[in-house]
């Protein structure tokens, strides 16, 4: 719920309608390259979160809160991916 609350307050949109308790899949903004958002996140800030496979490549990420993940910890993963989102926000608009 913590996690979902984070990416609701930033805008995001959740994919499942009943979401499972050990991680949060969440929708990729309209216009946004899911793929690039997940590296981006990796490179920059040393932090993994997880695209969808398959068909849903690219249109969606996860974020684990599952075994010694603290609410620190996804407070500085949700703190990048939403620095993230704004900058690739900024850079598609031009």
């Amino acid at each position: 719920e913590f996690t979902r609350n984070l990416g609701k307050a930033q805008g995001l949109q959740i994919f499942a309608k009943d979401p499972c308790n050990v991680l949060t899949a969440f929708k990729v903004p309209e216009g946004l390259d899911g793929e690039k958002i997940i590296r981006d996140i990796v490179v920059k800030y040393n932090i993994s979160i997880a695209g969808g496979q398959d068909k849903l490549k690219g249109k969606l990420f996860r974020v684990a809160h599952m075994g010694y993940i603290l609410k620190p910890d996804i407070e500085k993963g949700m703190k990048a991916l939403a620095e993230t989102l704004k900058g690739l926000t900024a850079t598609a608009g031009k």
